[in-house]
């Protein structure tokens, strides 16, 4: 038990003198008094056990050698970890080889194998265990070839795990792990720990400061190389940065510790982010809910209000005065800011995939925003304040509340010539001139439509250039230039994809619409309204779509999801029509190696092409047959079919995310399906035979699962 005595003087000692150690030590004096079992909190302690364990892992090496040997080492922390490596190379006077196993890795033993035969070592270090992809598999296969390990290997073999890896060695290759001895352990003191926590929840929420102060929407689906779709600073699920966390955190509670209400802050931030990722709008709310109570109480209990204040203080911050608060360095008010930014967005995105509650969800954003906006004003940072803008402003001009659009607007100009980027002062313009239009100042609105469109980037599509060009149209459409107008709504389209902001994508439509009637081109403006229809339909927006072709339902895209695209269903009226049954058969035959050719026939309009695209597509996204993903691809062309399957094949590889080829292109594995599947006699054929004429047993040896016709 630690001295009292001494305590009290170290408490004297803190008031007197704030330095780094004497806080440091009175932490580490306190959890000994909090936690007496708690061995590991004395850093003397630890660093003996540390020391025990770098000497038995000398030991084992020196011992083994020239013979096989297996030897585990647990470490939770990567930077102990890299400590103890360091400390390999200076006591060890053996040359221990180390190899670090990419997240690609297939079989271990394959790969050692293929690394020793160059040279063999007197001892092999592995590494990167924790971040394969499929770990599972290959602990599997490890356990089944073992005896070949002893085989081929004549030198002692360490593996560097987690606290995660070993319950996967027990319940995966009991047999393998039961060569090694003990496990060596390497542990951090407990003061270490809450350290790395307190360190990691500075970086999360910086990140979501950066998030905040760029904010911008996404227009279309980004290229996302499966190579870097992991950062060192992400706190994604599955990340190397998220793992050792969560093993942290599992440290702590194994000892018998409770995180404190901001360290619990973070971790229901980070909980909200992942609902976010995986589009759980209401798991997120729930966590961002539960973190903003958090830190409204820990802001409680150090004496500030709810809105950051003093009680009884009256804030008198200036909006333009500069942050005072270096990177790294959060007060808790900037963090309840930063929370109810991300509470606001969830609002959004379920006020535009549930029209009949958009006034009621927009509301409650606005709400959030101002809260947000209010804090970050009171901690004295406007770069903070500029961010939350251009999000306001999009709920305020879709709840039509223009003279406060009109007056955040002006007050965003002044913010965002500061601490803005050039997206968010072109919205700023935007917002204006939408307003200059609703009060039919037509010269007005085009000026600040010009001026916006020349201050965005033009490499680079945003809903604020799709909105510039809808409002220069709407003001050339006024002055009666038909074809500039329409030449801006076209250019438009390419901008934004529906699922984006699909409200915005049929205003741009209705407008093209409007114009090709007004100039006598029906069957053009009858083409728009149908399709206008079909994406209402889709989107939810319209309860039934007539005699026409059904598509599966779809919603908008989270923002703040990670993924590409979000889950596709079976279309509703699949269900009602009693189709399941037919999907099921197809999906039944597509299974089985023996079905290479499956024909839909039926009379016209009895819903083939309904039945594949609404029923038999979305099946097969969420469906995995012979363990393997499935992805559809439709093609509905059939003068140049193969052209047409190459350019909607390699469209549907480049957006599918769950494929993860990291050394070959894309191009190069089209190429290789060509091959595979014959098709590349087919590519000398005369552009204008029809699919009928082209034999059926080059398509029976098609090394495709299915083709449906």
């Amino acid at each position: 038990m630690p001295n009292f005595l001494n305590l009290k003087y170290w408490l004297l000692g803190t008031e007197a003198n704030e330095s780094i150690y004497a806080r440091k030590h009175l932490l580490q004096l306190s959890l000994v008094c909090r936690f007496p079992m708690d061995k590991l909190v004395d850093p003397k302690i630890v660093a003996s056990v540390n020391e025990r364990s770098l000497n038995r892992l000398l030991r084992g090496v020196s011992l083994s050698q020239g013979q096989f040997s297996l030897v585990l080492v647990r470490c939770n922390s990567s930077q102990l970890r890299q400590k103890v490596l360091q400390a390999l190379q200076v006591d060890s006077e053996i040359k221990i080889e180390s190899l670090i196993l990419s997240p690609y890795t297939k079989t271990l033993y394959t790969t050692l194998l293929e690394n020793v035969e160059k040279n063999s070592p007197s001892a092999l270090m592995i590494l990167g265990l924790e971040t394969l992809e499929n770990l599972d598999i290959i602990l599997s296969s490890t356990n089944q070839v073992r005896d070949e390990f002893r085989k081929q290997f004549n030198f002692p073999i360490i593996i560097w795990i987690t606290d995660d890896i070993v319950t996967g060695l027990i319940r995966l290759a009991p047999d393998f792990k039961s060569w090694a001895a003990a496990t060596i352990k390497f542990e951090l003191t407990t003061t270490e720990l809450l350290d790395y926590l307190k360190l990691q929840a500075n970086t999360l929420f910086t990140l979501a400061e950066l998030k905040i102060k760029v904010w911008e929407p996404k227009t279309q689906r980004p290229f996302k190389s499966t190579v870097s779709r992991s950062f060192p600073s992400d706190f994604g699920m599955g990340c190397n940065r998220r793992r050792e966390l969560e093993l942290h955190w599992q440290d702590l509670q194994n000892r018998g510790y409770e995180l404190d209400p901001a360290l619990e802050a973070s971790r229901q931030f980070i909980l909200g982010q992942d609902g976010d990722a995986h589009d759980q709008i209401e798991i997120a709310r729930q966590h961002y809910q539960q973190s903003l109570a958090l830190l409204q109480h820990e802001a409680g209990l150090r004496g500030y209000t709810a809105q950051g204040e003093l009680p009884g203080q009256v804030s008198s911050v200036d909006v333009m005065t500069p942050p005072t608060s270096g990177p790294l360095v959060f007060c808790l008010r900037e963090r309840q800011g930063i929370v109810l930014f991300h509470i606001a967005l969830t609002y959004c995105i379920q006020a535009t995939r549930n029209p009949n509650l958009v006034q009621i969800l927009l509301t409650e954003a606005k709400r959030y925003f101002e809260q947000s906006q209010q804090i970050f004003q009171q901690a004295g940072r406007p770069d903070l304040v500029a961010g939350v803008i251009s999000p306001l402003g999009e709920v305020l001009q879709r709840l039509q509340l223009w003279e406060m659009l009109q007056e955040l607007a002006l007050g965003g100009v002044k913010m965002h010539l500061v601490y803005g980027t050039s997206s968010q002062l072109a919205q700023d313009y935007v917002f204006m001139a939408e307003v200059a239009l609703k009060r039919s100042e037509w010269r007005r609105a085009l000026m600040l439509a010009k001026l916006a469109l020349t201050i965005l980037p033009e490499s680079k599509p945003t809903v604020s250039q799709a909105q510039c060009l809808l409002l220069l149209a709407r003001c050339y459409q006024y002055q009666g230039e038909w074809q500039q107008a329409k030449q801006k709504l076209e250019l438009a389209l390419t901008q934004i994809q529906p699922q984006y902001n699909p409200q915005l994508y049929l205003n741009i439509l209705e407008e093209l619409r409007d114009i090709d009637y007004q100039q006598g081109q029906y069957r053009q403006a009858f083409r728009i309204k149908k399709k206008q229809r079909e994406i209402e339909h889709q989107y939810g927006l319209r309860a039934f779509i007539g005699a026409a072709q059904l598509q599966p339902p779809k919603q908008a895209i989270n923002p703040s999801s990670n993924q590409g695209e979000n889950m596709v269903t079976i279309a509703e009226e699949m269900m009602a029509s009693c189709r399941q049954h037919d999907i099921q058969n197809l999906l039944h035959r597509l299974s089985r190696d023996d079905h290479k050719l499956i024909i839909i026939h039926g009379r016209s309009g009895v819903g083939k092409s309904s039945l594949v695209n609404a029923g038999l597509v979305p099946a097969l996204k969420n469906t995995a047959i012979s363990a393997r993903d499935c992805l559809p691809v439709v093609i509905q062309s059939y003068m140049d079919w193969t052209r047409e399957l190459e350019q909607s094949l390699a469209s549907a590889l480049l957006n599918c995310a769950s494929l993860k080829y990291p050394d070959e292109s894309i191009k190069k594995l089209w190429y290789k399906v060509i091959a595979q599947s014959s098709i590349q006699d087919w590519n000398n054929r005369n552009p204008n035979q029809s699919y009928e004429e082209i034999p059926v047993d080059c398509i029976l040896n098609s090394s495709s699962n299915g083709i449906i016709y």
